[in-house]
């Protein structure tokens, strides 16, 4: 994906701090396991809104979603090798990811 900084940088507010926390929660491989809901407190959004950016992201292909059958959490695929930009800077989760425990679930 070449132009994923492009698609990024022309990201709403709301898309860009779920994509954030996604790429902070997810592991080496860039997955993570995460509920709409831990998304919606870690984020300061509701739930509502991080479905609609949840939805919009795989749209961009941003992200690729798997949603199993309940009680288990979607499963998201980061489709990029860039660091999201929130305010001041790049985020940086191999550095916060010690702090969280590394995955979401």
């Amino acid at each position: 994906m070449s132009n994923a900084p492009e698609r990024i940088s022309k990201l709403t507010r709301a898309q860009r701090k779920v994509l954030a926390d996604l790429e902070l929660f997810s592991d080496d491989d860039r997955r993570v396991a995460i509920a709409s809901r831990k998304l919606a407190e870690t984020t300061g959004l509701s739930r509502t809104t991080v479905r609609v950016a949840l939805s919009d992201l795989n749209d961009l292909g941003l992200i690729r979603t798997y949603a199993p059958h309940r009680p288990r959490a979607s499963e998201h695929t980061l489709l990029f090798p860039v660091s999201v930009r929130l305010g001041n800077g790049p985020i940086c989760p191999s550095t916060r990811r010690s702090s969280t425990g590394g995955r979401a679930r």
